[in-house]
Order: structure tokens, then C-alpha cells, then sequence
């Protein structure tokens, strides 16, 4: 949608093709990062289904391992990579 924005505005310049590519990519991960966090629900729901249609669900439970316990790691594991990202995020921009 960006790519179309940028290719109307700079329909009279003379580097029709190269510049609204290049302003697009520059603005994708700024985008990224705005919709990581609903990477992150959306792949989770996606886990449990399936979890759920491969019964692996009971087996985790037949094993003592509950549904919060699977939840906890999944929040630290998400976390983590999110520190990540926001570290590496930031210090590019102070690059750039």
C-alpha cells in the first residue's frame, strides 16, 4: 500500500521507479515493529489449535504440564525476543 502511496507522489520526479522503492523500504521496519505484537498473539492462537488437533494438549497434561505452564514459557520466549528486537530496533535508528 506504502509502494502505491510513494509511487503517486513522486510520479512527475524523474526517478519514477528507484526512489519510492527505496522510501519503502526504509519505512518497513517501522511497520514490523508496529505489528509484532499481533504476530505474536495470532501465532500463539495458531499453537494452541495446533496443540489441540494433534491431541498433544492431553498429553501434556496427562504429564503434570498445565495450560499456564505452556503459557509462561511461551510469554518468556516472546519477551525475550522482544527485548531483542527493540534493542537492535533502536540501535539501528541511532545508526541511520
Amino acid at each position: 500500500m506504502n509502494l502505491f502511496e510513494e509511487i503517486n507522489f513522486f510520479k512527475d520526479n524523474e526517478e519514477f521507479i528507484l526512489l519510492p522503492i527505496y522510501l519503502t523500504l526504509l519505512n518497513v521496519p517501522s511497520i514490523l515493529f508496529e505489528i509484532f505484537p499481533f504476530i505474536f498473539l495470532i501465532s500463539t492462537q495458531f499453537f494452541y489449535l495446533d496443540l489441540i488437533d494433534k491431541n498433544e494438549l492431553l498429553v501434556f497434561k496427562n504429564h503434570g504440564i498445565n495450560n499456564f505452564s505452556i503459557l509462561k514459557v511461551l510469554v518468556i520466549i516472546s519477551a525475550l525476543i522482544a527485548l531483542m528486537i527493540n534493542i537492535v530496533f533502536y540501535n539501528v535508528l541511532i545508526l541511520i
